[in-house]
């Protein structure tokens, strides 16, 4: 679980650091910027950690089968579930604050209605963004994967050498 976990840590701050130029820019939107729910930039810091870190554990660390390839695979597929995840959190955490907050004047998306439009919205960053945020999280996965590789490589060749000692 700890690889798991420092892979999450690994992806996290891209995540924060789009979400700060997304922010940043000027898109017409006050939505991103205003509001006392959890906000853009730490929807996506959030999501860039969950993300990845799930998308490691489930196909790596459970595995127990670690290479650079697949470290590559889980660093695209984890930066592509985090768009979803990134915009899920983003609008649930605006409905829980017009819902708590009493600021329901305009309506909107439920936690059901939030996944379709979560799909949505995820799909059109992809497009925008994929292709740099894809290649940046293939690249966190496959240099992780690497130094995971080195060692245990290192591990193992210690051990060997200790046994040899003994004998």
């Amino acid at each position: 679980m700890k690889h798991s976990l420092l892979f999450g840590l690994l992806c996290s701050p891209v995540g924060i650091g789009f979400g700060i130029i997304l922010r940043n820019t000027d898109w017409g939107s006050e939505e991103l910027t205003t509001g006392y729910g959890l906000g853009f930039i730490s929807s996506a810091g959030i999501a860039a950690f969950l993300a990845p870190c799930f998308i490691w554990y489930i196909m790596i660390e459970r595995r127990e089968r670690i290479s650079v390839s697949r470290g590559i695979t889980v660093g695209a597929l984890g930066a592509a579930l985090a768009h979803f995840v990134c915009w899920y959190l983003f609008l649930l955490s605006n409905y829980i604050e017009k819902l708590y907050l009493g600021k329901l004047t305009e309506y909107i998306l439920g936690p059901l209605e939030g996944i379709l439009a979560a799909l949505t919205y995820s799909f059109v960053s992809l497009l925008l963004f994929g292709l740099i945020i894809l290649p940046i999280g293939a690249l966190i996965g496959g240099c992780y994967a690497t130094h995971i590789k080195e060692t245990q490589y290192k591990t193992l060749l210690k051990r060997v050498a200790d046994i040899l000692k003994v004998l």
